[in-house]
């Protein structure tokens, strides 16, 4: 049996605010120069491993058609005398049990320490019949979805650097909290206060087609749309994969996209083949100041084509028996979204390549039982072309 150590740790004293935002703050006034959200984790309160029953932790998407989801945790306290209850003015907690305080979820096994939650409390319910207070956590995408800023026009730059440009407006700007790829090149980009920071980073990726979440340590990650083209396996599963299944599925072709770049033509693509066997199938339409020419447009609406018109999948899901071996448990700590991983079963006779695009941890009993599922997207074709990895005359394509 393969067992890792945990620790659960809530910043208590350390609140989101305070900081000083470019655009949003004034000179001189209240607010410093310094990040909204750093934390040491070095309270003496701030390590709640002990009292700690569960953890339930949820990060990714449903569906690989849709963008990433805000990544949730929840935390079960014992609390014989409430001592996180927020209505106990007697805690030596008190007036600190407040939401946006900084939490961090952490495994060790075999010297190696992974991140397995890094967000901030949404809220705090104490159960005194049950001698327990639950945390409610969630990830950065809280703080940009009630944060409307306002960004100066940048002129010509990439999406990884427009990206950039919203994380500081909110004041993530911390160099070891981002992972930034640079992405297309776009024509310019600025905010005028009427959009939430999530929602511009969504209309990003609606051109660009990468994703965008935050990993399990806090980092903000922006991968481009040729990442997962480009990835090797993260490593072979053989044979626990019982609850992996074959499947396919109709409302998963889409066979014409129109795209345009804003006030110009709208371009069009389509795949005869997929048309007359499965009829017309559309993806929503673009519209979008991001893309820098017709042409643009033109092949981001057959890249969408060559990667929707035949059925894909829907997203299968894998329990790993993560204490079961020293391996499996690796497996459960080390991989995150997007990781290609190989399965293999011999009893199904199910086998391939797949994209991790759910993770979810079970963690009790002080870790001696931890259950994950991962939700996987199976790798088909439709991929970037590779020299040296794809086949000429296979799946791969050279578009966009």
């Amino acid at each position: 049996m393969a067992v890792a150590t945990y620790s659960v740790q809530i910043a208590w004293a350390t609140g989101a605010s305070n900081g000083f935002t470019l655009d949003i703050s004034a000179i001189g006034g209240t607010d410093v120069l310094t990040s909204q959200f750093s934390t040491t984790f070095s309270g003496t309160y701030d390590d709640v491993t002990a009292e700690t029953r569960s953890v339930s932790i949820k990060r990714g998407r449903d569906d690989n058609l849709d963008a990433m989801a805000a990544g949730e945790a929840t935390i079960v306290l014992r609390d014989e005398t409430g001592k996180f209850n927020p209505k106990n003015a007697s805690s030596v907690l008190a007036g600190k049990l407040l939401p946006m305080r900084p939490v961090r979820v952490r495994a060790t096994f075999s010297s190696t320490t992974y991140g397995l939650f890094w967000g901030f409390v949404r809220s705090i319910e104490h159960h005194p019949a049950d001698y327990e207070t639950t945390v409610a956590c969630v990830d950065l995408f809280l703080w940009l979805s009630r944060v409307t800023p306002i960004i100066t026009a940048t002129g010509a730059t990439t999406t990884g650097a427009a990206i950039g440009k919203v994380l500081d407006a909110v004041g993530w700007s911390d160099p070891a909290f981002r992972d930034l790829d640079d992405g297309d090149s776009i024509p310019d980009f600025s905010a005028d206060g009427s959009k939430s920071a999530l929602t511009l980073i969504t209309e990003l990726l609606e051109t660009e087609r990468g994703v965008f979440y935050i990993d399990p340590s806090g980092i903000a990650t922006f991968d481009n749309r040729n990442v997962r083209s480009l990835a090797a396996t993260s490593g072979t599963l053989a044979d626990v994969a019982a609850s992996v299944g074959a499947a396919t599925d109709i409302d998963r072709v889409k066979n014409r996209a129109r795209v345009t770049r804003t006030g110009f033509t709208q371009q069009e693509a389509s795949d005869g083949n997929s048309v007359a066997t499965y009829g017309w199938s559309d993806f929503p339409e673009i519209d979008s100041p991001y893309l820098n020419s017709d042409d643009q447009a033109l092949s981001l609406a057959r890249w969408l084509v060559a990667r929707g018109k035949d059925p894909t999948p829907p997203l299968w899901a894998l329990e790993l028996p993560a204490n079961r071996t020293s391996a499996l448990l690796t497996h459960a700590l080390a991989r995150d979204l997007g990781d290609r991983v190989t399965v293999t079963d011999s009893q199904s006779g199910t086998s391939g390549d797949f994209f991790i695009e759910q993770i979810t941890h079970e963690v009790t009993a002080g870790g001696k039982d931890h259950r994950t599922s991962w939700s996987l997207s199976e790798r088909t074709g439709g991929e970037a072309f590779q020299i040296g990895a794809s086949t000429v005359g296979g799946t791969d394509v050279i578009v966009y």
